[in-house]
């Protein structure tokens, strides 16, 4: 998967090349820079709620921000362009040991992945969520984190 921010159109052409890769898309106002649409396309959606405003607001400095929701405008736009493979991307906190964090956002991923196709009569492949389990000092703390998930 690539996946990147401020992204040139040349980076992106790399990127499709020989074959290319998974194209993931942080920015849906970044879908016109990528001039040889590819046929799978993905969105990075990092969804908001409480854990992740906490970690937000003491980390000014840190890459990875709230994405905006791609709405259904984004996959539209997709599809127009030529895409009829879909993906949708998150990236979690890494180190996270709040296991009902990560179950949040996968119900608000699998919630988008739904509303979208249903309304556009599209299927998604796959949605992946990089970051992260942390893993605790303490082996019985690990063990349920491991089990709850």
């Amino acid at each position: 998967m690539f996946s990147s921010n401020n992204t040139t159109e040349d980076i992106f052409e790399l990127a499709l090349a020989d074959g290319g890769c998974i194209l993931n898309i942080d920015d849906i106002t970044m879908i016109e820079t990528v001039k040889n649409f590819p046929e799978l396309i993905c969105f990075r959606y990092n969804p908001v709620n409480g854990a992740r405003q906490r970690v937000d607001r003491h980390s000014r400095r840190s890459q990875i921000r709230p994405a905006p929701r791609p709405d259904h405008s984004a996959y539209r736009t997709a599809i127009k362009r030529g895409a009829k493979r879909f993906g949708l991307h998150s990236m979690i906190i890494s180190n996270e040991r709040n296991y009902r964090y990560m179950v949040e956002t996968v119900r608000m991923l699998l919630e988008l992945i739904e509303e979208v196709s249903k309304e556009l009569n599209i299927k998604f492949e796959f949605f992946n969520i990089s970051g992260g389990i942390g893993i605790p000092t303490i082996r019985k703390t690990l063990l349920s984190t491991c089990l709850l998930l």
